[in-house]
Order: C-alpha cells, then sequence, then structure tokens
C-alpha cells in the first residue's frame, strides 16, 4: 500500500512543480452506489459507500486542467460464488479499506466569472484490503473452510482480471464564492474494467454524487 501512495504523491507533487501558477485544492464528501449485480442470498444490497476525497486541480491550458485525486472508504465483504462481494453487517467476513486514485483530464469553462463547469474522464486506481473483521475469527466457518480462507480468496480477487482498474467520468459545478473559495455539487461515474472482463458490466460500478469545495 504504502509504495502506491508514495508513487501517487510523486506524480502530484511532479505535476505542481510543473503548473503551480495555476493550482487548486480540492476537499470533498460523495456518497457513492457501489453496484451488486450478484444474485446471492449471501451478499448485500448494493450498498451506500461514503468516499472522503482530496484532489489539486492543475490547469495546464486554458480551460483544461488535470485533477489528480485521492478518496477513502470501506465496507463489509464475504466471498461467494467465486468473487469478493458487498456484505451485510450481519453476514459480513472482512472489513475492506479502499483507496481511490483518479487522474481525470477535464474540459472547464467559466460563465460570468461566478459559475465554472467541468466535465472530465480518466483512469482510476481502486486499490483494496481486508482484514477479518470484528467478532469474525480467522477459524470461523468460511466457503474456503475458514474465514482466513475466504479473507485469503477476497484480497486476491482484488487484483484478478483488473479488478482494480476503472474509468471515471464526472461533471461538476462550482460557485465562486470569493477569489479564494469555491464550492459545488458533483456527479461521476466509475465503470469497472474488471466486471467487463467477466461479462458482468456493471457489477461494482460506483455512482456518486457530493460536493466539492476548492481553495
Amino acid at each position: 500500500m504504502k509504495k502506491y501512495l508514495l508513487v501517487f504523491a510523486f506524480f502530484i507533487s511532479s505535476l505542481s512543480g510543473v503548473y503551480s501558477l495555476e493550482t487548486k485544492f480540492q476537499l470533498g464528501f460523495s456518497p457513492s452506489l457501489m453496484l451488486n449485480t450478484d444474485t446471492s442470498l449471501n451478499s448485500a444490497v448494493s450498498p451506500i459507500v461514503t468516499p472522503i476525497n482530496f484532489a489539486i486541480n492543475l490547469k495546464i491550458k486554458e480551460n483544461f486542467c488535470i485533477e489528480p485525486r485521492l478518496s477513502f472508504f470501506y465496507y463489509y465483504s464475504l466471498w461467494a460464488n467465486n468473487r469478493a462481494l458487498p456484505a451485510e453487517i450481519e453476514n459480513r467476513t472482512g472489513t475492506t479499506f479502499s483507496f481511490m486514485l483518479d487522474c481525470p483530464f477535464d474540459f472547464t469553462k467559466t460563465f460570468n466569472k461566478n459559475h465554472i463547469f467541468q466535465i472530465g474522464a480518466g483512469p482510476s486506481f481502486l486499490i483494496r484490503f481486508a482484514t477479518l473483521s470484528n467478532n469474525v475469527n480467522a477459524d470461523d466457518y468460511g466457503v474456503t473452510g475458514s474465514a482466513q480462507g475466504d479473507l485469503s480468496c477476497i484480497n486476491s480477487w482484488f487484483w484478478q482480471n483488473a479488478n482494480f482498474l476503472f474509468i471515471k467520468a464526472h461533471a461538476l459545478y462550482l460557485y465562486k464564492f470569493n477569489s479564494s473559495v469555491q464550492a459545488g455539487p458533483e456527479f461521476s461515474v466509475s465503470l469497472p474494467i474488471g466486471s467487463f472482463i467477466e461479462n458482468n458490466p456493471l457489477h461494482n460500478a460506483l455512482i456518486s454524487a457530493g460536493i466539492q469545495f476548492r481553495f
């Protein structure tokens, strides 16, 4: 995990050095629906996760910018039907900690000096790792024979068939309150490449609506 965060930090610092004249910092909260298309009775209905995100907006040209972003959220998981699935708290095996790294290329336009519209798309990397949830013991029952065995399968699945790779598209509106502070709603969709490979295109997709603050 540490090496991925270091690479992301180095990437951001490198871009900031190149485009430091037009750098803005951004903080946001974006509740997201994580689609679960599995019909297993063991898994949860599509859960709502609550990512908190931090971004740097880097203007590279008039009306164009790059916006590296890091989001964090967690949810409960179980192992069923040869895949990691979201779980209800009563039926969980692992607690999955998730870090999403985005790097969209955006088009932005300002109207009447105070109204900013921004749309863009780009790759996202969802780095996940699961640990045994509270009150779940390693030798408890699991599909593989034990909860610890299920946990190992869950963590392996996160890296199989590009399950960590997403394509994200988003639209953002910001109102400029003053020379320093902007805020407004954002809508986004993250499509998982791994689910397309497995012929289940929308499984694990994230649909988000939230608010962003830019400084």
